[in-house]
């Protein structure tokens, strides 16, 4: 079975809240190591906040050893990181679990539990998810075959992944057409159901930034007032 293209990608995630978004933590620490090809030391730092906990850590150090950068590839050591990731919901740790158990990297290979994973990414925001999952129920891939939930998954995906686009137009030719309008129908909704509130997005974050700095600014001007 030929899979879509699995092209690993760092996770890049913009973190902004309050004063903690202004310092830049371990993560990006790391990742500006790996930017500039210093793999010994993105390891150092990561490895650091990976045994501490820090989720995204974790899932950077997976990659290193699954890419083989900075430490031997270790696919089984690359699995229990991703594993410890998405114990603390970090969404793409989930999709490269979908792509171990799929391809049976390391593990026994069991399609429907890839499915799962992908799913799981889904409900907490990985989209890369979505074109993995809307192909395995395109072709039934550990799962029966499902036209319309991967018609929907691949729409949604369609925005940002040329294979989805590509995918979704390969999914709906195949589609008598009542089947696609009512697909169609379903991924419209679903597309209006993940438009995010404007206070859950970046530019309000960094509003709740500048009203926190601005009110410690305050009371710090409150305390000194009264110790005068």
């Amino acid at each position: 079975m030929r899979y879509p293209s699995t092209t690993l990608r760092p996770c890049l995630c913009l973190m902004a809240w309050s004063i903690a978004a202004i310092a830049a933590g371990p993560a990006d620490e790391g990742l500006a190591f790996y930017q500039a090809k210093d793999y010994p030391n993105a390891f150092r730092v990561w490895n650091a906040c990976a045994q501490k906990g820090d989720g995204a850590c974790q899932y950077q150090l997976g990659l290193l050893y699954n890419w083989g950068r900075g430490v031997p590839h270790d696919a089984n050591v690359a699995r229990k990181w991703f594993e410890s990731a998405a114990a603390q919901r970090h969404a793409y740790s989930m999709y490269q679990l979908g792509l171990f158990y799929r391809n049976g990297d390391g593990v026994p290979k069991d399609e429907a539990r890839a499915l799962k994973f992908f799913e799981d990414g889904i409900a907490i925001g990985c989209d890369i998810c979505m074109e993995q999952a809307g192909y395995q129920y395109w072709k039934g891939i550990g799962t029966a075959p499902n036209p319309e939930r991967a018609f929907v998954l691949l729409y949604l995906a369609a925005p940002r992944s040329s294979y989805a686009k590509d995918t979704l137009d390969k999914v709906a030719a195949t589609m008598q057409p009542e089947e696609f309008e009512k697909a169609r129908a379903a991924a419209v909704a679903a597309q209006r159901g993940k438009q995010p509130s404007f206070w859950t997005t970046w530019p309000a974050y960094l509003i709740y930034g500048i009203v926190g700095l601005v009110l410690i600014s305050q009371i710090a001007r409150l305390v000194r007032t009264a110790r005068r």
